[in-house]
């Protein structure tokens, strides 16, 4: 019987054990924690790039269209239309911000053929809100325009907003209206 009362003890104690499980969950915690702010993050980031690659997609489309139009007008504030010409035609376009005060959302459209029913293309998804949409033309006639485009994308994600101010001028290549 003395044998056994001299062999040293080889298992955990019950608050060893305890102090092991509670130390577990503190660093588990943490690292979920971490795992949950990077995601978040990531979600923000994502949604902030897309709308900075929707944004230079509107604007590119913008400026290419108004560099060969001529006889610009502002209609309404939030209208710019214009003469331009394609495969020989001319015609007016309009680029055009629209508000919806029951969603709450405002987007930027494009008539292609102000004369044809039908022809409105959306430049902006649904999931991207466009605010304070400002549109000016400076130059007197008989001198080169400039156009200055100024909006804002409202984004939001986790119940937070994020706005990113856009400004632009484009001056088009004609000198002379058609």
């Amino acid at each position: 019987m003395k044998k056994w009362l001299n062999k040293k003890r080889k298992s955990f104690t019950l608050i060893e054990a305890l102090v092991a499980v509670a130390m577990f969950m503190i660093v588990v915690t943490i690292l979920i924690n971490i795992y949950i702010s990077t995601i978040r993050a990531e979600r923000i980031a994502y949604v902030i790039l897309r709308d900075s690659n929707v944004t230079q997609s509107v604007l590119e489309t913008i400026s290419r269209a108004v560099r060969m139009g001529s006889d610009f007008e502002i209609i309404n504030n939030d209208t710019l239309r214009f003469k331009t010409e394609e495969e020989g035609d001319k015609f007016f376009t309009e680029f055009r911000y629209r508000y919806d005060s029951l969603d709450q959302r405002g987007w930027i459209e494009r008539v292609k053929d102000v004369d044809k029913a039908g022809d409105i293309i959306a430049l902006t998804p649904k999931e991207m809100n466009i605010d304070d949409f400002e549109i000016q033309i400076s130059g007197k006639s008989q001198e080169q325009k400039s156009i200055l485009i100024k909006f804002a994308t409202v984004s939001e994600v986790h119940g937070n907003e994020y706005r990113t101010f856009v400004q632009t001028s484009i001056t088009p290549r004609l000198l002379i209206s058609n």
